[in-house]
């Protein structure tokens, strides 16, 4: 199974639940909204804003992650660099260049 899948999958589920979640909260409080033209909208207007927080939840996901990846490949050719840097021989520029290109990988 793709990450994109499990992705998708855990969204929805979080989508159905916290849209079932505030439906229940919302007609249990006001119990006068529960009517068929109200409470159409009602829920329509819960899932349609749970969908924005999904969607929003999962961008500040992706972009924690890419940080921190990005941040401790970042470190991994800061150090290699320096060492580099610092010795000057062959096997620390070697060093120095695998650190790079996984920290500046280019998917084609």
């Amino acid at each position: 199974m793709l990450t994109s899948e499990l992705v998708k999958i855990n969204k929805d589920y979080f989508i159905k639940a916290a849209s079932m979640s505030a439906n229940a909260a919302i007609f249990v409080a006001f119990p006068y909204l529960n009517f068929p033209p109200l409470n159409i909208l009602i829920e329509q207007g819960i899932k349609w804003l749970v969908g924005r927080i999904a969607n929003g939840l999962e961008l500040l996901a992706f972009f924690t992650y890419i940080d921190f990846r990005v941040d401790a490949q970042g470190a991994a050719y800061v150090v290699a660099s320096r060492e580099a840097n610092r010795l000057q021989t062959e096997e620390s520029r070697k060093k120095a260049d695998e650190a790079f290109k996984v920290f500046a990988k280019f998917n084609t």
